[in-house]
């Protein structure tokens, strides 16, 4: 909507989280009480707790292009493949590893009320792996998906998010390079288009850390670079021939 109270709201938000739930180890608590002036933490966080502060970390990069929200997501799908990974399965437990107070670790892979965090997990999976260039990531998503494609033919709508997800193995994701002043000015208007499936990133300065904004020169007009694979076509300066591109 570029509605900058949302924007500024979803910032408090994270930034409360960050303040108050995440723990000094890197690890997270799901919840807690606030009594007289203080925060009682009690719960570890689950599997989907991580996928989806995941998936709102990405959704933030998009509000602000800070790329610090990319790592900050990256990192936690770190956490969460070292404590929630089954070897066996190549699906992610709802538990992590060190919580001993249960019988049984459970595996989720419906999406009931709410998408299961193995889901939400397997899109985080391939947006991050587009952003960041981290190809194991996108192969760790494909494994994700062998393992639940039987139960999606046979009751695609108990996996909604999955099916979604399965567009980004099928079909290449636009990816969209926006580099020089006018880059996210650009990447608004890019954001109002009817292009679901894509990944939009804008710089205003020199950026070598991530595939899609390396080695971008910075000249006078601000260009928009529409690849697929990381392979671009020339790039354009202004919305409009994006948008012919992209054949909107």
């Amino acid at each position: 909507t570029g509605k900058e109270a949302y924007r500024e709201r979803a910032l408090k938000n994270m930034a409360f989280l960050e303040e108050n739930f995440k723990q000094s180890d890197g690890s997270w608590y799901r919840s807690g009480t606030y009594l007289d002036g203080a925060w009682r933490l009690q719960y570890d966080a689950y599997l989907e707790d991580y996928a989806y502060l995941a998936e709102a970390m990405l959704e933030i990069y998009e509000l602000t292009f800070d790329p610090t929200w990319i790592r900050k997501a990256a990192d936690l799908c770190e956490r969460v493949i070292t404590d929630f990974f089954d070897s066996e399965t190549n699906l992610y437990y709802f538990t992590a590893q060190q919580q001993v107070d249960i019988p049984l670790r459970r595996i989720d892979v419906m999406d009931n009320a709410i998408p299961s965090g193995n889901a939400v997990l397997f899109n985080v999976f391939q947006r991050l792996g587009v952003l960041t260039g981290d190809q194991g990531l996108v192969e760790r998503a494909r494994k994700m998906a062998l393992q639940v494609l039987k139960g999606i033919d046979r009751y695609p709508g108990s996996f909604a998010r999955w099916t979604k997800g399965l567009l980004g193995l099928v079909y290449p994701v636009k990816e969209i390079a926006i580099v020089g002043v006018e880059a996210v000015a650009f990447a608004k208007k890019i954001q109002t288009l009817p292009l679901l499936h894509r990944v939009i990133m804008a710089t205003v300065e020199e950026n070598k850390d991530f595939p899609l904004l390396a080695d971008r020169l910075l000249r006078g007009d601000t260009q928009i670079y529409v690849c697929e694979n990381f392979t671009c076509q020339r790039p354009v300066d202004n919305v409009e021939a994006a948008t012919s591109i992209l054949g909107i």
